[in-house]
């Protein structure tokens, strides 16, 4: 009971003070108005109350003159805008390059099927009842291979063989 008479003891303190204040610099304000001439001295204790690190949550922020709000509210507006435009030319350039990239992938599909029509022109024509006779024939001797058939084999047993280094030493 004591802990919440001191809590609200410290808030209204703090309360009080801050309404004071608010009302001592309206009513400089006003004199100074009023008067129209040098501000007065401030004194030691109002120095001791306006410390860097005190701050009035009820002070309204100060209403600035128009040219400065016009200039500043110019300038957000020119930063703004010159976001959008990099946003903008950077869009571009990705549009760009992106361009180039499908260009260049569809020159070089353009060569491969080149290059794959030229390599069927050059190859000797044989139709495939003589590539099947010409490859590997059954005699009752063995077997009788040419040397492309041979080829395929020894590659083929390269790969689907075991490893040279567990193969037996036969000959």
């Amino acid at each position: 009971m004591e802990l919440a008479l001191f809590i609200l003891f410290v808030l209204f303190s703090l309360f009080s003070t801050l309404m004071q204040r608010r009302k001592r610099k309206a009513l400089e304000e006003q004199q100074q108005q009023g008067q129209g001439g040098p501000p007065r001295p401030a004194s030691t204790v109002e120095v001791e109350e306006e410390a860097p690190w005190s701050v009035d949550p009820f002070e309204l922020p100060k209403p600035r003159d128009k040219k400065s709000a016009a200039a500043a509210e110019t300038r957000e507006m020119t930063s703004i805008l010159a976001e959008q435009a990099r946003a903008r030319e950077e869009e571009a350039a990705e549009e760009v390059q992106e361009q180039e990239s499908v260009e260049r992938i569809q020159e070089m599909e353009q060569r491969a099927r080149q290059l794959e029509h030229q390599a069927q022109e050059n190859q000797p024509r044989q139709s495939q009842a003589q590539r099947a006779t010409t490859s590997v024939r059954r005699t009752k001797r063995g077997w009788k291979l040419d040397p492309e058939a041979a080829r395929r084999a020894i590659v083929y047993a390269e790969i689907l063989g075991r490893p040279k280094a567990e193969r037996d030493e036969e000959f």
